[in-house]
């Protein structure tokens, strides 16, 4: 997933853009407000944008915790962690996912933006902020965690979540 990470918010949409170590994008997560859908795309195949409904559930059951507290550019951050098991078709095995999202109450946002979006909306219904650190982890395959090494808020245009209109649209299958 890259050497770094970008992310933009604006009114409920966001974007994670993730850069290899040359600062190439080497794929991107919007998540359109409007559209309550999270796109993926990547130079991979310019011509394809896989999506996922936010509102559609994913497992068959989570868990929310609440985790540790950790600074972060000076900024006290609590968190949240959400487990979660699923098929993963990549590694032909079940999967179990352990996410920690560490919070900055310094750059609130709005929990109604994110009203029908599958376990999300639980999290930001209570934190109410954006996460300025995050892990991923399963048990058997992969840990990565990514931190903010600096925050810069910007007047963004909208066109900062354009992705290519014309490609073709394939919903991502889950594998539930």
């Amino acid at each position: 997933f890259g050497t770094k990470l970008k992310f933009y918010h604006k009114d409920g949409t966001y974007m994670r853009e993730y850069l290899d170590a040359n600062d190439k994008t080497i794929r991107k997560f919007i998540y359109l407000a409007e559209t309550n859908r999270l796109y993926i795309t990547g130079p991979w195949n310019p011509d394809t944008v896989y999506y996922f409904d936010a509102s559609e559930k994913l497992f068959d059951s989570y868990n929310i915790t609440t985790g540790p507290t950790d600074t972060v550019l000076g900024y006290v951050c609590p968190s949240n962690i959400i487990k979660y098991r699923y098929y993963e078709k990549i590694f032909n095995d079940t999967v179990t996912m352990k996410l920690g999202y560490f919070f900055c109450r310094e750059l609130p946002i709005k929990p109604d933006y994110y009203k029908n979006y599958y376990i999300w909306y639980d999290i930001i219904k209570e934190q109410k902020s954006v996460a300025i650190k995050f892990t991923e982890e399963t048990e058997k395959y992969f840990k990565m965690t990514y931190t903010a090494t600096k925050i810069d808020q910007v007047k963004l245009n909208k066109e900062v979540f354009d992705f290519n209109k014309k490609a073709v649209l394939i919903h991502q299958d889950t594998g539930n």
